[in-house]
């Protein structure tokens, strides 16, 4: 336990990787608090049914499958920097707009799904952009810590986020949440704007190829890596299959179960949390489990929790 405290020890004193790590559970916290501002309006609503949730839920995942290779070129090319704020900026635009139709009562469902995929789309470019920015942040014998450490925040966020937004709708308002949200996108951009590091040299990359390019350049390494080309598939398939269970999960709790924000919020909590559990048993037992063995039981246990919930 020593060891491990002494692993992260370092981290917790670099304050450009801690300006990243707040500014990143910032923007985490946001992405739940829009999602469960939505879900009290649409419930506040009559007539609104858990099948809108689910499309929210879809639209504001859909940006990861569609661009998430065009984001990585990006990253690859562009300040790390500048993509993070100007995608903070841009979800903060978004979720005030979002607050102006829902207060104004002229808020028609094909705009809110245009609208939740365009944070969406934010978010997507963010994440590669702040993965690779850590390296830049953080010596080579702490990069391991550091990753680790922003994996965790992710997984924690999720479920702590959901439950205090859920809380927060249910005694203050989705108006609230829009506000509190925008402000927190914002914040977290400003946050990021003061870290200092040193940017490297993109120009011989920009001579070498250009964008599309890139995007060959990567193809063509997946074509003849088959493993890596194995593990994206597999992850990809991972994705579709926990993102379905996530949007039937929460048509079966409107729908059948009656649930309101609150309940809804303490149910994605608990689904934030097994994925937390399970990222810390996925470490804890590969000391006497080979992965492939736990990819499986992975799988296993996804079709069985799936197959459970068809009784209902």
């Amino acid at each position: 336990m020593a060891t491990h405290k002494s692993q992260f020890l370092p981290i917790f004193k670099n304050k450009e990787f801690l300006k990243l790590w707040f500014a990143q559970i910032l923007a985490y916290v946001s992405d739940r608090i829009t999602q469960m501002a939505l879900f009290g309006w649409l419930i506040a609503s009559s007539g609104r049914s858990g099948t809108e949730m689910a499309k929210i839920t879809f639209f504001s995942l859909l940006p990861s499958f569609l661009f998430g290779q065009i984001a990585g070129a990006f990253a690859d090319r562009f300040s790390r920097k500048t993509l993070m704020i100007v995608s903070m900026l841009f979800r903060a635009l978004v979720v005030f707009i979002l607050f102006y139709i829902v207060v104004s009562q002229n808020a028609h469902l094909s705009l809110i799904y245009f609208l939740i995929f365009l944070i969406g789309t934010g978010t997507s470019f963010a994440y590669p952009a702040r993965l690779s920015l850590i390296p830049s942040l953080v010596p080579v014998d702490q990069l391991q810590a550091a990753n680790a450490l922003s994996s965790i925040t992710g997984m924690g966020t999720t479920f702590l986020g959901t439950y205090l937004a859920s809380f927060l709708i249910q005694h203050a308002g989705f108006s609230s949440g829009f506000i509190f949200n925008g402000v927190s996108y914002l914040l977290a951009g400003f946050i990021i704007f003061l870290i200092c590091y040193s940017q490297p040299n993109r120009a011989t990359i920009g001579e070498k190829e250009n964008f599309m390019e890139s995007l060959i350049i990567g193809a063509k390494y997946l074509k003849s890596h088959k493993r890596a080309f194995n593990l994206i598939l597999l992850s990809i398939i991972l994705s579709f299959l926990s993102s379905f269970f996530y949007i039937s999960l929460t048509v079966l709790a409107i729908d059948h179960f009656k649930i309101g924000t609150q309940g809804i919020g303490k149910l994605l909590t608990m689904l934030g949390t097994g994925m937390f559990v399970g990222a810390y048993l996925s470490v804890l037992l590969k000391k006497w489990i080979k992965p492939t063995y736990l990819l499986i039981v992975a799988f296993l246990l996804i079709f069985f929790t799936n197959l459970a919930f068809c009784t209902f």
